[in-house]
Parts: structure tokens; C-alpha cells; sequence
């Protein structure tokens, strides 16, 4: 059996194991690295403008009605097309560039293709500049001086230019001649989509940043609003709690709502920039046919004060306009109309409307709970709930309880002197860590009238603490005795 294995001629099987992984390996490298490579060649080939992987010291768009807009890259070296590349509007003013909307500018650029191609490589040069002429673009002058062009400046490369013609008669369509340098090569002509005409049409507000204010919310410790017709209102930052200061007192706020707001101010941006100047002449006229809606200052985390005015069209004007103007900026800043109304609120708009809030209630790990008659603890332990003493414990009712209080539920503030003497329920709720989040205390009241509440909560903050009418619906959610929190039957044996 030996000598027959010996006999066996193995040289066929090795040359064809060995043309199979050739072949094979052509296979792969033309389908995973050839064929792409020439696809993508000649994607860029039938894009009008290669900026893949280039860096781009700038652009400038110049159009008939005498616009002009040069835009730079704030590096030396240029930019690369992405999300981490800084621009400033040159001209026609010096200002911070749109990131957002100068690299989608460039993209389309990138992307754009010719809806057709006018070959004139076999026309005399008479004639080629005659019908260049037709197409609205002479190109027997240089052609950085052609009226309407967009220019790209790309480092290390020419620059690359494209001349704007004439609207063709049929389709809307742009006649268009590229070039590099300022040689215009008249043996094609283009014609790109009628969206190209944009590019030329859009106002400088649409190239510079609308960002007006550069702050984030937790950068703003406390903020002061004097809307008309309304108190004013006071509200300040006290670690994780945001507080109302009313007269001499201080009690806690809302701050969903305070943090909603500080967000809309953080986010909001220009429409349009009225005036660069709020201090001319032409400003001081403008700002007459507003009517003053609001007065807002914030109070910030490095100690400094950023203080702005809204101002909306006065009543009887047919188109609703709204204006900002702050303290320590000069334009005068178009902003949505809506805008003002956010800031028409009093201190009541801002009182608590939670117990506790939304954080606090994923954060709590551990409650103390006290009652008239005993005392015990209930602690978190992953996504369970367990007690400090071996009993059954239903933890869908502890989380039934923390997201009551951290809804909606309080109606009315309440004259501390309006607390109950009878027995409570005092709540102290624990993070991991062991940090105290919050103290309640809740009492029962009775009342005959179904219109009032039968609950009263005393919240303990640090040192203050303000006394609250709660909805009664509260009521068989708060772990009044032990039994409250203990499985019923059914679930004890469900669970089992």
C-alpha cells in the first residue's frame, strides 16, 4: 500500500492548487483593489472640481451686482473639508465663518457634474471665442476679472476658477468654463443645474457664524429677567438646585424649565444682522420702531455679566420682527420672532413643579424612611430594590413612588405655618455615594372639599425649605407604613 502512494504522480495537484491561488489572487486584487481604484479615478475625472484630500486656503465668490466674498481657511497651511476646520469671512467684513455651511459649500463643489458638455476642440479660435461670447463669458480677457466667478485657493496647487455665463434659453441651465490660472481654455463649455445660480445670490449673513452667544449652560450661575409688564425675577445656581430669591427669601425652582431656557439663549442664532453697529445713527432709528419686551442679564461662572435686550415690532406693524442687542456686542441681531415670548414669564412660571427632579430620581440608591412608629431603609441594589431586614419587598412600588415625585405633582406653595402637627412620613433620599439628594416630608390632611388636596409636602434643602400643596393621587404611592412597599399576594407569588 506504501509503494502504491509512492508511485503517485502529486506534480498535477501542485500545479493546479498553485494556478488556483493565482488565479485567485488576481481575483482579489482586481475586484478589492484595482477595480475601485479606477472607479474612483474616474469619479474624479467627471467631477469638474478635484478637492478630495486637498487643502484649501480659501475661496471668493465675486457676482455682476458687485458682491464680493473672499473666505480664508485660519490656518496657514489650509483646511481640509471636515468638521474641524476654522473659516473667516475676510471680506466684505472680518468675521468668524459658518463652518457648517462653508463646508457644504465646498462639498457641492466637490460633487457637482456638468448636465451636459459643449465640445468646440474641432471649432477655429475665431469661432470659439464668438460663441464664448455668446454664452455670456469673454474669454479673450483675463479671467479673474470676469464678472461673476467663483476662485478656490488650494495649497501647494493653482488656483481653480469658474466663470458664470448666461442662463441657457431652454432648462434654466448655466453656462460655465473652468480653468486653472487665469487662462481660460475654450475647446468645452459647460452646463451645471440652475441651483449653481446660489452660489452667487447668497448674502454674507448666510458665510459668517449666527452663533451669538459662545456659552454653555452650566458656564451661567444666575440669571435676572425684567420682561414687561411683570415682575422681575431672580434665579441663581446653588450647586445642583437652581433657587428664586424673592424679596428676602429664597426657595427652590423649577430647573427643567430655568435650564430649557438657558439652553434656548446658548442655541439661539442671528436670522440677520441689521445693523454692525448698534451705536450709528441708522441703529438709534431702527431700534425706535421696537417696543422693549425684555431685559435679561446672566451671571457667569468666571465672574462676568452678560447682559442683552429683546425688542419686538411694535403693535399695528404687519410683519412680526424681533431684535437683540446686547451689552457687550455691537451688531444688532435679527432673531426669531417667538423669541421674546420665551422671557415673558413672573416668578411663579419658575416655582417647583417636581419633588425631585429627573437626575435626581436615577440617582437615587438608598431612602431612609421615618414614620410615626418605625424606621427602616430600603436600598438599591443593581436594578433591584431590597430592605435592610429580610422581608419581601416589591421594588415596582419604590419605583412607582420616585416617579410620582419626579412629576408633576405639586400645585400650590404653601405659608410654612400651614404645617400639619399630626404624624408624617419623612423621606431622605441617598445617592450612591451616600450625598443626601433630597429630604420630603409628607402629611395627611382633612379636607371635605374635593377641590383641595389632602396632601402636604415639607421639602428640606440645606438649610431652607418651602412647604407645598401635593396632588392627593400622590397618596398610595408614599410608603405610609411598611406594608405599603411589601409585594401584594399575587405579585409575591408571581415573583416566586
Amino acid at each position: 500500500m506504501t509503494s502504491e502512494i509512492a508511485k503517485v504522480n502529486w506534480k498535477p495537484q501542485f500545479f493546479l492548487a498553485l494556478l488556483l491561488f493565482i488565479g485567485g489572487s488576481f481575483v482579489y486584487w482586481y475586484e478589492f483593489k484595482h477595480k475601485p481604484s479606477i472607479e474612483s479615478e474616474e469619479t474624479n475625472t467627471s467631477h469638474l472640481v478635484s478637492l478630495d484630500g486637498k487643502r484649501i486656503k480659501g475661496f471668493s465668490i465675486k457676482s455682476s451686482n458687485k458682491k464680493v466674498l473672499d473666505v480664508q481657511c485660519e490656518s496657514e497651511q489650509g483646511c481640509f473639508i471636515d468638521a474641524r476646520a476654522n473659516w473667516k469671512v475676510a471680506v466684505p467684513i472680518n468675521v468668524i465663518g459658518d463652518r457648517s455651511n462653508i463646508n457644504s459649500f465646498l462639498n457641492s463643489l466637490k460633487t457637482l457634474k456638468a448636465s451636459e458638455t459643449i465640445d468646440l476642440s474641432s471649432d477655429d479660435k475665431g469661432k470659439q471665442i464668438s460663441l464664448f461670447k455668446e454664452y455670456g463669458i469673454d474669454s479673450e480677457k483675463n479671467a479673474s476679472i470676469h464678472s461673476d466667478l467663483i476662485k478656490i485657493d488650494i495649497a501647494d496647487d493653482e488656483s481653480i476658477l469658474m466663470l458664470k455665463g448666461a442662463t441657457h434659453p431652454v432648462g434654466n441651465k448655466i453656462f460655465v468654463a473652468i480653468t486653472r490660472g487665469d487662462k481660460i481654455l475654450t475647446d468645452q463649455i459647460l452646463l451645471l443645474p440652475s441651483f449653481f445660480n446660489r452660489h452667487f445670490e447668497r448674502s454674507v449673513t448666510h458665510w459668517r457664524d449666527k452663533k451669538i452667544f459662545n456659552l454653555a449652560v452650566e458656564d451661567i450661575l444666575g440669571v435676572s429677567i425684567s420682561a414687561r409688564g411683570k415682575s422681575k425675577v431672580v434665579l441663581n445656581r446653588d450647586e445642583n438646585t437652581w433657587l428664586i430669591s424673592d424679596k428676602n427669601e429664597k426657595y427652590p425652582a423649577e430647573a427643567t424649565v430655568i435650564e430649557g431656557l438657558l439652553n434656548s439663549i446658548t442655541f439661539t442664532n442671528a436670522k440677520e444682522f441689521l445693523k454692525e453697529n448698534k451705536y450709528t445713527a441708522d441703529a438709534k432709528k431702527l431700534i425706535k420702531n421696537y417696543r422693549r419686551e425684555a431685559t435679561i442679564s446672566l451671571n457667569l461662572k468666571d465672574g462676568g455679566i452678560e447682559k442683552f435686550e429683546l425688542f419686538s415690532k411694535k403693535p399695528g406693524e404687519k410683519e412680526k420682527s424681533s431684535i437683540l442687542i446686547s451689552s457687550k456686542l455691537d451688531p444688532i441681531y435679527e432673531v426669531d420672532s417667538t423669541f421674546p415670548e420665551k422671557f415673558a414669564k413672573s416668578a411663579v412660571d419658575f416655582r417647583m413643579k417636581r419633588l425631585i427632579s429627573s437626575s435626581e430620581r436615577f440617582n437615587v440608591s438608598k431612602v431612609e424612611v421615618k414614620t410615626g412608629k418605625e424606621a427602616f431603609q430600603i436600598t438599591k441594589n443593581e436594578s433591584n430594590w431590597t430592605w435592610n431586614e429580610n422581608l419581601p419587598l416589591d421594588a415596582d412600588k419604590v419605583n412607582s413612588l420616585l416617579d410620582a415625585m419626579s412629576s408633576d405633582q405639586i400645585l400650590d406653595t404653601l405659608d410654612p405655618k400651614t404645617l400639619p402637627k399630626g404624624e408624617s412620613v419623612s423621606l431622605l433620599l441617598k445617592s450612591e455615594n451616600d450625598q443626601t439628594l433630597k429630604r420630603i416630608e409628607f402629611w395627611k390632611v382633612d379636607t371635605s372639599s374635593k377641590e383641595k388636596s389632602g396632601l402636604i409636602a415639607k421639602l428640606q434643602y440645606s438649610e431652607r425649605s418651602q412647604v407645598f400643596s401635593i396632588d392627593k393621587r400622590l397618596d398610595n404611592a408614599i410608603p405610609w407604613t411598611k406594608e405599603t412597599l411589601k409585594p401584594t399576594q399575587e405579585n409575591h407569588v408571581d415573583r416566586k
